[in-house]
């Protein structure tokens, strides 16, 4: 338990250095959707880097004790669909894979995590290590038309309504996030 948290650590310090030197986080667009107390996350990731090797990358979980372990979990290049493996961390607080970063091949990563409560939580704030804002970000809720929901802690810019479903919708460009991504319902 330790040496996997020290790993995390370790590996957590070598991402933010990567930003500094070769590593850019540039995008992200990511759609999540509430069903039968279940959050499903769908997210391309837009990474860039000034080199071509294999870069070590960390992406966090929620681990509240209102959220279950994420499952159903997947990361694959986007254009090629060629699966990338992870490992995951023990306490299920997040995933390690290897990209060769290539803003022209996106990476996506999918995973659902069963509600408890009232809140869905997906992380932003990991976003900071990268010590720069992200060039643009574009989010998207979907729900059922009686889906109540309560509130956001980041409000979005737009609410629409097709057939069945309500869609929210969030775009940002040069954005560092303040806080994570919560919907209340």
């Amino acid at each position: 338990m330790i040496k996997t948290a020290i790993f995390f650590c370790l590996l957590s310090f070598g991402i933010t250095c990567f930003a500094r030197n070769n590593l850019f986080f540039e995008k992200e667009d990511i759609t999540f959707e509430i069903k039968d107390s279940v959050l499903i996350v769908q997210g391309i990731y837009y990474f860039n880097s000034s080199s071509e090797k294999k870069y070590s990358i960390l992406y966090p979980f929620p681990t509240d004790s209102i959220y279950s372990n994420p499952f159903k979990i997947k990361v694959s290049y986007i254009n090629s669909n060629q699966p990338i493996d992870f490992k995951i961390a023990s306490d299920s607080s997040s995933i390690v894979f290897r990209i060769i970063a290539d803003i022209q091949q996106p990476i996506h990563v999918s995973y659902q995590q069963q509600l408890k409560s009232n809140t869905a939580k997906y992380i932003l704030l990991s976003t900071n290590r990268w010590q720069r804002p992200l060039e643009q970000v574009d989010y998207k809720l979907v729900t059922d038309l009686d889906f109540q929901i309560t509130g956001f802690s980041i409000k979005p810019d737009k609410k629409i309504q097709i057939d069945n479903n309500n869609l929210y919708l969030w775009h940002k460009e040069n954005f560092t996030p303040q806080k994570d991504f919560i919907i209340y319902f």
